[in-house]
């Protein structure tokens, strides 16, 4: 039974690298009121674990099934009950699960309580998204290598190009509720992706940002030498599970943030990760298709990505970038990151996984600390 006939429920669907934890971290620490009132957000961080329990819901073992009934329908009946009559599920890794198949889950569980449904979801240019994913997959531990190897392994088996079959499909399934914005600065609401999607999802007159300027600048970039440093670190503990390696490498961004704002003068040099100009036309003719439909479809009255691809060309460098850590680091640096680099993964042996709780706190805490402190 509907508890409120009154509730829209926005569905935040990334892209992944499209600036994702800006809004979460806005929804999370409650920095967005819509019409004086906050929208119901039941998460420390994101709702990535949906994508858990669809996968689970669709398996075949009854019991990991039945887990995730429970946790569908634990989901839907917060927002059923909540007080707010706007409410928001944020959970960028949706883009890994077809719209025929979150359909079928949302007409299940949530379309019961929801009047009206808004999906969001945000597009980065083709080669400025394979420049943040390598960046991220090196901080996290997913993949060793160089960017050249990163997209010949990458451009195998991936879903998420090409852009343009992945939302028709949404745009098919669920209509005029999908909005598909461009994550590019110039093109976004008071060039914030925060402000982006409160004004796309809430209107341009209903909604308040605390601490913007503060949000927009808590997920500091890692340059090309902090991420050698957190690749470096993973060898170390390339044994351990992924959720570790994902957690250890968030730590590691989070205190490069606290060193960074304690004295941005004091801030480690940092080279941009760039893409080397043979791979960029490479990509280009890979992705000009796609790019052309997608500026034709879903951005006519601001096509960016077609001129993004052409751009990505021009502002390439000529040489490949090495990542090899001897190539930046003195003897002395190769020394102390290969003594504490050693120390870390013993100490992670005696406690095990408890650490990723740990890891995962201290974002919080930190992030809580910086916004009232601000």
């Amino acid at each position: 039974m509907t508890i409120s006939s009154k509730k829209t429920l926005v569905l935040h669907i990334g892209d992944p690298k499209t600036g994702s934890t800006a809004i979460q971290d806005a929804l999370a620490t409650n920095r967005i009121s819509v019409n004086g009132q906050l929208p119901f957000y039941n998460s420390k961080l994101a709702h990535n674990v949906i994508v858990k329990h669809i996968r689970n819901y669709e398996g075949e073992k009854p019991e990991s099934k039945e887990q995730a009934k429970t946790a569908l329908t634990k989901m839907a009946n917060g927002i059923a009950n909540s007080k707010s009559d706007v409410c928001v599920i944020s959970a960028e890794l949706l883009a890994d699960i077809s719209a025929s198949r979150f359909k079928k889950i949302y007409d299940e569980f949530f379309a019961p309580h929801v009047a009206e449904l808004k999906i969001i979801a945000y597009v980065r240019p083709h080669i400025s998204w394979i420049l943040a994913t390598f960046g991220e997959s090196l901080k996290i531990g997913n993949f060793k290598g160089d960017l050249e190897t990163f997209y010949n392994s990458r451009m195998k088996r991936d879903n998420i190009f090409p852009y343009h079959a992945r939302f028709k499909e949404w745009q098919s399934v669920f209509g005029d509720a999908l909005v598909v914005r461009p994550f590019s600065r110039q093109l976004l609401v008071s060039q914030s992706v925060i402000s982006d999607f409160a004004e796309t999802a809430f209107g341009a007159d209903n909604y308040k940002i605390a601490d913007l300027e503060l949000l927009d600048r808590s997920n500091v970039s890692l340059g090309l030498e902090d991420l050698i440093r957190i690749s470096f670190l993973h060898e170390f503990v390339e044994h351990k599970p992924w959720i570790f390696r994902h957690h250890l490498g968030w730590e590691v961004h989070r205190v490069i943030g606290l060193m960074q704002g304690r004295d941005g003068k004091k801030a480690a040099p940092k080279t941009k990760v760039q893409i080397h100009k043979e791979l960029a036309k490479t990509a280009q003719k890979r992705f000009l298709e796609d790019a052309k439909l997608m500026d034709r479809d879903f951005f006519s009255e601001t096509p960016f990505l077609t001129a993004a691809l052409e751009d990505a060309v021009r502002s390439a460098c000529e040489v490949p970038q090495s990542i090899a850590p001897e190539e930046y680091f003195s003897d002395s640096e190769m020394r102390t990151l290969t003594l504490f680099s050693e120390m870390f993964a013993s100490a992670f042996e005696k406690q095990g996984e408890p650490w990723v709780r740990h890891f995962e706190d201290l974002r919080i805490q930190t992030r809580a600390k910086s916004l009232s402190e601000n």
